[in-house]
């Protein structure tokens, strides 16, 4: 916490975010960092919140209070940091990214993002509440790039839930994810983030590799 205060002293920004390490089942340690190391300002930050460029967490940064006067946490069953930090970052003049890892997250298979499946209609309501916070910077470019972004995304780790958890409602979830997004706004990611638009396309196009595949991510990343 001292080192997130002296960044924001020296650079007077608004938010400062940092690094953590990501503990995996077995105990290792890997460093992660969300962002380029520096100063962008709040507009900046919010579109790369949405395109996954920043961290999405409330725990690995400190937040100027006057910021959350006018913020309250939504009543969605997903991503409430997300949606409070991306209106904290649209009041802030600057945003700071420092590359020291401070905090260790811990990943484990009964955690709430992976114990469980999160209700599709709740997906849509974050991407709407996305649209929403954006107000009059929502018809710029780059926010709907960002947008289209977060949508594959959001659709993206509701799909993951459901292959990690399975159950009943494994498959109706997977077939509603990949109605949630089309081919055009997958093409669009990819261009913005290999990884998570060859995943939409790949969703789209054969959810069984998908499944495959993504089997095989998991275990090498979180070795679950």
């Amino acid at each position: 916490m001292e080192r997130l205060h002296q960044q924001a002293e020296l650079t007077g920004a608004d938010v400062v975010n940092c690094a953590h390490n990501m503990v995996d089942t077995r105990g290792h340690k890997t460093k992660r960092l969300k962002g380029t190391p520096g100063i962008r300002t709040g507009e900046q930050a919010a579109y790369e919140l949405l395109q996954d460029e920043l961290s999405p967490y409330a725990w690995d940064k400190i937040i100027r209070r006057s910021l959350f006067n006018d913020v309250r946490y939504p009543d969605i069953e997903r991503a409430e940091d997300e949606c409070a930090l991306l209106k904290c970052y649209l009041a802030a003049q600057s945003v700071s990214v420092i590359d020291d890892p401070l905090y260790n997250y811990s990943v484990t298979p009964d955690s709430l993002t992976w114990s469980r499946i999160t209700p599709v209609e709740e997906t849509h309501r974050l991407i709407a509440y996305f649209e929403d916070a954006l107000g009059e910077h929502r018809s710029e470019p780059d926010a709907q790039k960002a947008l289209t972004v977060a949508r594959v995304l959001a659709f993206l780790n509701n799909a993951q839930q459901a292959l990690v958890v399975g159950g009943d409602s494994a498959r109706e979830t997977l077939r509603a994810c990949r109605k949630g997004f089309t081919y055009a706004q997958a093409l669009t990611a990819l261009r913005t983030n290999r990884i998570f638009g060859a995943a939409g396309v790949l969703l789209k196009t054969s959810p069984k590799l998908y499944r495959v595949l993504y089997g095989i991510y998991i275990k090498r990343t979180y070795k679950m």
